[in-house]
């Protein structure tokens, strides 16, 4: 592909017990279709009306469902404290004596239901959202 893309870029760090200096980890994916429908809106609306960015944003984040609506099943909340717990698909199974399959099901039930890519974005969003 060659021309701009849209991108999200997260940036997470972390001390490097070997330095002084903090490490940085840049993830970059691309941003999916929503978001850049979003934006486009955002950016229609405030050169089109007198509506400033910040008000264009909020009215667009004003439609979307919030996460604390999400209905999440007893052992989908389960699950996402573990994950925010830092355990892995593995650890989660054999805590709960389920198989890795099942957790990963509900795990990417969990991310369709409040509508995220992503196991940090889940917790973010549920975090935000009062569910853990």
């Amino acid at each position: 592909m060659s021309g701009r893309q849209w991108c999200n870029v997260s940036v997470l760090s972390t001390e490097d017990n070997g330095s002084t200096r903090p490490v940085a980890i840049h993830v970059v994916r691309p941003i999916d279709l929503r978001k850049r429908l979003e934006l486009l809106m955002r950016d229609f609306v405030v050169s089109a009306t007198s509506v400033t960015p910040e008000s264009a944003t909020a009215m667009i984040a004003a439609t979307r469902a919030p996460a604390k609506d999400t209905q999440l099943s007893v052992r989908e909340l389960e699950i996402l404290r573990l994950v925010a717990q830092g355990k892995s698909s593995k650890d989660i199974a054999d805590q709960l004596s389920i198989s890795r399959t099942t957790v990963n099901n509900h795990i990417q039930h969990i991310l369709q239901k409040l509508n995220v890519h992503n196991r940090l974005e889940a917790i973010r969003r549920a975090e935000h959202a009062g569910l853990i």
